[in-house]
């Protein structure tokens, strides 16, 4: 195990997502509102259209940003250690052990550099993201790769 690659984020980063989750959900609600009612009124110039379809924008925004953050939260709060033999999921005092041969699916998300891995028999999507907050991401381009030579399974590639 010397040479495995530990994907934690920072206690602080995991308190911010947390926390961030239901102020960006009521940011998206209300300013998709706010759009909606500017743009359905009928005394506002066009110039407020204008600022309406722009909040409305931002609205849908935080929207995706908070459905990014809920579909994986507990990855957050997870410690995954790869390694040429598996990953080794910890979450609070559980332990899971996944082999390379249960590993059913993978893809590489460049925009947010993050790996996501479907194992058989785990209900919860693995997540490796970019935990170093670095433009190379040497440690997730590390994950994909050693995917890629421990496994048949093709590493799907996407821009988000």
């Amino acid at each position: 195990m010397s040479s495995s690659l530990v994907f934690r984020y920072p206690r602080s980063f995991a308190a911010a997502a947390i926390l961030g989750i239901p102020i960006l959900t009521v940011l998206s609600l209300v300013l998709s509102a706010a759009s909606i009612w500017l743009l359905v009124s009928p005394d506002v110039s066009i110039g407020m259209k204008f600022d309406a379809a722009f909040v409305g924008t931002l609205g849908v925004s935080f929207g995706w940003i908070t459905a990014l953050t809920l579909r994986t939260w507990y990855s957050v709060l997870t410690t995954y250690v790869v390694d040429t033999t598996g990953i080794q999921v910890r979450f609070f005092s559980s332990s899971t052990f996944l082999d390379w041969e249960r590993l059913e699916a993978a893809r590489y998300r460049k925009l947010v550099g993050q790996l996501d891995l479907r194992f058989r028999d785990f209900p919860r999507l693995v997540v490796l993201t970019n935990v170093d907050r670095n433009w190379d991401r040497r440690t997730v381009l590390g994950a994909v790769s050693l995917v890629e030579q421990q496994t048949q399974v093709r590493v799907k590639r996407s821009a988000i």
